[in-house]
């Protein structure tokens, strides 16, 4: 995962999209939520075309 997390620091779209799913599903990386928010929440304002897919997507878990 270190080259999209290299290309998200310089606020590359696609890579921050990619690093919050990863983070989001647990790919290459620990699940972490909170992270993941974090990178799509970079991304739609990197890029605010994403801003309506990614608000879709949940932001916290819910289970009780």
């Amino acid at each position: 995962m270190d080259l999209p997390r290299q290309a998200a620091e310089q606020d590359h779209t696609l890579a921050l999209c990619a690093c919050g799913s990863a983070y989001y599903h647990g790919h290459g990386t620990k699940i972490d939520k909170q992270k993941a928010f974090e990178y799509y929440d970079r991304a739609t304002q990197s890029h605010p075309k994403y801003a309506t897919s990614l608000h879709a997507t949940p932001r916290h878990d819910t289970t009780p």
